[in-house]
């Protein structure tokens, strides 16, 4: 199965974003700051972990343990 992470999931475009991944069967994780909760009973059974994008720690802690790892993430850039 593949994941998925979405920043700001718990927000009004992105708990639709977050919803619509995990509807289709991928294993979807939820980054957000935690200030927000008005979506968050639409969220059952995804994973959600307080993290600022902004934060070079939080972003180190996402991709370095369990939740993904440096393998789970593809990188594509476009060549200008």
């Amino acid at each position: 199965m593949a994941k998925v992470i979405v920043f700001g999931g718990n927000g009004w475009l992105g708990h639709k974003i977050a919803l619509r991944f995990y509807n289709c069967g991928y294993d979807v994780t939820i980054a957000c700051r935690g200030n927000r909760s008005e979506f968050n009973e639409r969220l059952t059974g995804i994973k959600v972990i307080t993290a600022d994008k902004k934060n070079p720690e939080d972003m180190k802690n996402i991709f370095d343990n369990e939740i993904y790892s440096r393998s789970d993430c593809s990188i594509y850039q476009r060549n200008r």
